[in-house]
């Protein structure tokens, strides 16, 4: 096998164990140390296979080839493992932030199926509350997509959005 196969091979299980690793640690449930100790002994397993494909290469080598065949075959693992965890660590992170930024819209559809003079009051408030901070507007449009995307059927639909659209319009003229 030539060395670009050879190192395309590794950057592959790089990948696959960075994927592998956050996946089967974000499976881990228990107590906060049962979930440090099984998280580590995941994670160290799915480095088992890179490991043992980086020794593999290695030991093909000539004697002579020096410090930097070691150097590139590891790297040429845990670099694709590193990015991917990385990657795979923002986007979660990125859905979180989202889904959190919802939850006070959520809260205020629901209760204006029940309530809507509270609802009124709840989207008032938060409005007020939340009015110095940038992204607030942003938040507000992603509401709009939120509820367009989930809440298609509901006959609630076209009056949040028209109360949403309307802080939105509302909130473009005072920001301009």
């Amino acid at each position: 096998m030539t060395p670009p196969v050879q190192y395309a091979l590794l950057a592959v299980v790089g990948v696959l164990s960075g994927l592998a690793a956050q996946r089967l640690s974000a499976a881990v449930r228990g107590s906060i140390t049962t979930r440090i100790i099984r998280k580590s002994l995941l994670e160290g397993f799915a480095l088992v296979p890179g490991i043992a494909l980086t020794s593999e290469v290695l030991s093909h080598r000539a004697p002579g080839a020096g410090p930097f065949a070691m150097f590139a075959a590891a790297g040429a693992f845990l670099l694709p493992y590193v990015a991917t965890r990385l990657a795979v660590y923002r986007s979660i992170a990125a859905r979180s932030a989202r889904r959190e930024a919802m939850l006070p819209f959520l809260h205020w559809y629901q209760l204006l199926a029940t309530d809507a003079a509270a609802a009124q009051a709840f989207l008032t408030s938060y409005l007020i509350q939340q009015g110095r901070r940038a992204d607030l507007l942003a938040e507000l449009r992603g509401a709009c997509a939120d509820l367009e995307a989930t809440r298609r059927a509901d006959p609630l639909l076209p009056l949040a959005l028209a109360r949403l659209r309307s802080e939105i319009a509302r909130l473009s003229v005072t920001q301009v």
